[in-house]
């Protein structure tokens, strides 16, 4: 019955229901007071177009402000770099006055794919004095590796010292801690690498060797600026099974191919030293 009324409703001219004005009336009144505080409330909750346009600008300028500091901590960063990295080289003219040293920093632009390392490409090539065989380094005083040959005139390759083609490299063995002991009384140890990142050799087990203890180049074939700079830190020492009088010894380096963003090539060019005769 209420369907056929219903129909029935809808069929009839719209002049025939005015009646029903009446009724919206009666059921507006309860409900209009809970549309009235629903919108209300909407309105509390979502800010108004000025209140939101406030907070974009307060958040555009929050997004500058961590800009601006990570470009300030980032610069602070660059400086302390080449700051170390000067003052090694001036430690290393001072020890070789018949020698011209001339550091050339370069970005890293290529990097091997695989993990465990492999020859990285730098922007700087024989336009900027850029030799094969020159040693390359970061952070002043670590040993990065060597420029490769085939040098074009923008770009160089560099094999860092973890690469397996740089071969058998000497080092000298120094305590964790006692960084500045004397050289010349400390063990040394031939290292080849070892296909994951690092190097290894082989030592005595009756010399006392730790985890931290750092490796210093000391290798003849390698130019002299080179010698004394930080190859990497001891990671593992562990027996050989198949020879009980040696020991595995595991280096790392500090700061890996993959991860370094520029490095400085050495340059150097033999002078006379001043006072020295024909």
């Amino acid at each position: 019955m209420a369907t056929g009324l219903a129909v029935a409703t809808s069929l009839m001219p719209v002049s025939w229901l005015a009646w029903t004005s009446g009724l919206a009336t009666v059921v507006r009144v309860p409900v209009q007071p809970l549309a009235q505080a629903g919108v209300k409330v909407s309105h509390w909750l979502r800010p108004a177009a000025d209140v939101a346009g406030e907070s974009e600008a307060l958040r555009e300028r929050s997004d500058q402000l961590e800009t601006t500091r990570a470009l300030l901590h980032g610069a602070r960063l660059q400086i302390d770099s080449l700051l170390e990295e000067i003052a090694v080289m001036q430690g290393v003219r001072s020890l070789r006055p018949g020698v011209e040293i001339t550091p050339i920093v370069a970005r890293v632009t290529g990097r091997p794919p695989d993990r465990a390392g492999g020859p990285v490409r730098i922007n700087a090539g024989t336009r900027h004095g850029v030799v094969a065989g020159a040693i390359v380094v970061y952070r002043g005083g670590h040993l990065f590796g060597r420029v490769a040959d085939g040098v074009s005139r923008l770009s160089s390759s560099v094999v860092p010292v973890t690469d397996g083609s740089i071969g058998l490299i000497e080092g000298v063995l120094l305590p964790g801690d006692d960084p500045v002991a004397d050289v010349r009384s400390r063990p040394h140890i031939q290292f080849i690498a070892d296909g994951r990142g690092g190097l290894a050799g082989d030592l005595d087990r009756e010399v006392v060797i730790n985890a931290g203890d750092t490796v210093l180049l000391a290798d003849s074939s390698w130019p002299d600026s080179a010698q004394g700079l930080v190859i990497g830190y001891v990671w593992s020492v562990e027996p050989k099974d198949l020879q009980p009088l040696l020991n595995r010894v595991t280096v790392r380096p500090k700061f890996h191919g993959r991860r370094v963003a520029s490095v400085t090539v050495i340059i150097e060019r033999f002078t006379e030293p001043v006072g020295a005769g024909p």
